[in-house]
């Protein structure tokens, strides 16, 4: 281990920072204002073994009530901007440690794991080489908005192997599943007062009632297409639309995860924190526990390996058990078919791709609402191009997308099935990088470089002389392509840039063309990417509709969704986006914009559905998601206040009565294609 004198840290001139004892404390608000850095690196390794597997160690704290968030710069090859940026979310008042393995430089996974007394860990930046850091930056914010409180820096660290983290600080989560640092109109404080509430809610789901003139899938009576049994796509001459399975208009007002009860938070390092968790032991709550090996998003990012003893629980769960004890589902699926519809959702997006013990298939084939399905485990090759980009050329990807599409076989029949979505958020998308450029550094031989060996020979008439014209290089052959290749000239950025469109487009037509053979008549809904860059708008052979997800202002889908339904000429699908609030007993909002009071996210919901229909390619627009996050974090630590009900089932009702004002006009401002402010 090798301690970094904190002294020799440098502050941002805006910073306010002081040292107390062995420590620097630093004064932060909502923005990143507070930067600290080190400038020294070089010296840090001496008497080290330097190697991808040692460790950069911070240990801090902070004394406020809600979330901050730090962020760690690594500067590489005096380059003025960081080469590798990671953001970690941490708890108030928890004294803990954000360690980073150095294989971050290689830059291979965007998702970090959370660690105890953490939140969500991200990281931003291309594959660089440690070896030539030169400076590293630490800042601070809060992710309130209109915040101020104090960090403190104990300690920067470089160790070789893992050192442990004990995480310590008070209770943050009670009984419930609340935050015990604050009240807030509506908290839970007594069993008798939760036992009252939901009892209730079972009452009053005997009340609730559809809207009129919906067809029984939820499309618009008054505007009908040829039926087929199945929901498809169709273009009126003036906007594409969905037509329900009865050949009705239909326009996807979709809550993301409305199928199963809530969401599994992290206890395994963050046991402390809980004033009451039951025994693992107990028959009672034994649906209210689950291990990280049961969640395939948790082994889709960080592996297996370490997942089996990693434990997480439901507190939404465990609220309904306490009260209905045997007949908590029954209960559950009572109120929350019935609320959905009387609320106006005809979609539940990602209804099946749930942790393996939810009963998603059996919840739906009572409550008859349409459905999507994100398909799971996507085909990755033993030797990834970047990240989750598989070499897309290879038999093994191709042996591989037949397994993967053999999960669609048992949705084949079922009119409720909206459609599936391949994927969700690939890896190699969120970080924008010239993939065939990336492929050629390195001495691996995809089977993907020997295509564009081909593409480059075809291209070139197979002289290359005109290649080495274009690119400034002294090939005496193309094979000599498969030795690792640093180019920068234009003709070689517009060639790699090219075939980049290639793997994209066979990274989603190959299991695409695979699910066909087995299920053609469902929609095939696209990859979900995290955003509509430039690069995500690429026409595959077997896309019925383009989604992305799409988070931001009120007013931001609709640019998105004409320049992509015009270059594809496809409609298009918001397969996310929410709005979160502070008003209420969470930690953090969620991702931006936060706002205020209930009311507002409504306002804000409002005016993002009726742009999102609007545009003659929108769809549908999916919110994301049913449920606030777990307090201290789901599986990847995001603990967002985003959801339509808390962890003991309660409506945050000012945004619920907004939102389902808004899906009972849904085809009004569809047909009227009115962009709001405009």
């Amino acid at each position: 281990m090798k301690k970094i004198d904190l002294n020799l840290f440098n502050k941002n001139e805006n910073a306010e920072i002081k040292k107390v004892n062995d420590s620097l404390v630093i004064s932060y608000n909502n923005e990143y204002s507070s930067s600290i850095t080190y400038e020294e690196v070089e010296g840090i390794f001496k008497g080290i073994q330097y190697n991808r597997d040692n460790y950069i160690n911070i240990d801090l704290e902070t004394d406020d009530k809600y979330s901050a968030q730090v962020r760690v710069l690594f500067y590489c090859e005096n380059a003025e901007k960081p080469s590798i940026t990671v953001y970690y979310d941490i708890y108030p008042q928890i004294k803990t440690r954000i360690k980073l393995k150095l294989n971050i430089f290689d830059s291979q996974s965007r998702f970090l794991p959370p660690l105890p007394g953490t939140g969500k860990g991200l990281l931003e930046g291309k594959p660089s080489d440690p070896s030539k850091l030169w400076k590293i930056g630490i800042d601070i914010k809060s992710l309130k908005t209109e915040n101020k409180a104090k960090a403190y820096i104990h300690s920067v660290f470089i160790s070789e192997k893992e050192e442990n983290i004990i995480a310590t600080g008070p209770v943050l989560v009670d009984e419930f599943g609340q935050l015990t640092l604050r009240d807030w109109p509506g908290k839970i404080k007594s069993f008798e007062q939760l036992s009252f509430t939901l009892k209730k809610f079972r009452e009053d789901s005997e009340k609730q009632s559809t809207f009129p003139n919906r067809s029984r899938f939820g499309g618009c009576l008054d505007l009908k297409f040829e039926p087929t049994g199945y929901f498809r796509t169709e273009h009126d001459g003036k906007r594409f639309w969905i037509v329900d399975p009865d050949g009705y208009a239909f326009i996807s007002c979709g809550i993301c995860y409305g199928s199963r009860m809530g969401d599994f938070g992290w206890v395994s390092g963050f046991e402390k924190f809980y004033k009451w968790l039951p025994d693992k032991n107990d028959k009672l709550y034994k649906d209210a526990w689950i291990t990280a090996d049961k969640i395939p998003e948790y082994v889709k990012r960080y592996g297996i390996e370490n997942a089996r003893d990693k434990w997480l629980f439901n507190f939404h769960r465990a609220n309904m058990i306490r009260i209905y004890k045997d007949e908590w589902w029954q209960a559950w699926t009572e109120i929350n078919g019935k609320r959905l519809k009387a609320w106006g959702f005809n979609t539940i997006g990602i209804g099946v791709n749930n942790h393996e013990d939810e009963r998603v298939e059996e919840f739906l084939k009572i409550a008859k609402i349409p459905y999507t399905i994100t398909l799971k485990n996507y085909p990755k090759t033993e030797k990834c191009i970047f990240r989750d980009m598989p070499d897309v050329f290879s038999k093994e990807f191709r042996q591989k997308s037949k397994t993967f599409a053999k999960q669609i076989i048992k949705y084949c029949e079922d009119p409720y099935l909206l459609g599936y979505f391949i994927n969700n958020e690939p890896e190699w998308m969120s970080q924008q990088l010239n993939m065939t450029e990336y492929m050629l550094k390195t001495n691996v031989e995809y089977e993907s470089k020997g295509v564009f060996i081909e593409f480059l020979k075809k291209r070139y008439v197979n002289d290359t002389s005109l290649l080495n014209n274009s690119w400034g290089t002294k090939f005496s052959d193309f094979i000599d392509i498969y030795k690792p290749i640093n180019c920068t000239s234009e003709g070689f950025t517009k060639d790699t840039l090219d075939f980049d469109k290639i793997l994209i487009k066979n990274y989603c037509d190959i299991p695409s063309e695979e699910i066909k053979i087995i299920d053609n008549k469902h929609i095939n809904l696209g990859t979900r990417y995290c955003s509509a860059s430039k690069k995500s708008r690429i026409k595959c052979d077997y896309l019925d509709v383009f989604s992305f997800n799409c988070y931001g202002e009120p007013h931001k889908p609709y640019t998105a969704l004409e320049e992509i339904g015009k270059t594809l000429n496809l409609p298009v699908i918001i397969g996310e986006y929410h709005f979160s609030s502070e008003d209420h007993g969470m930690l953090q909002g969620g991702l931006f914009p936060v706002f205020k009071t209930q009311a507002d996210r409504g306002a804000a919901n409002d005016i993002y559905m009726k742009t999102a229909v609007s545009s003659a390619y929108g769809v549908g627009a999916h919110y994301f998601e049913y449920n606030d996050q777990p307090l201290l974090g789901r599986f990847d630590g995001e603990a967002f206040q985003i959801g339509l009900i808390d962890v003991c089932n309660q409506p945050y009702y000012d945004m619920v009565k907004k939102v389902s004002d808004t899906n009972r006009n849904i085809y009004k401002y569809a047909r009227e294609m009115k962009v709001p402010g405009k």
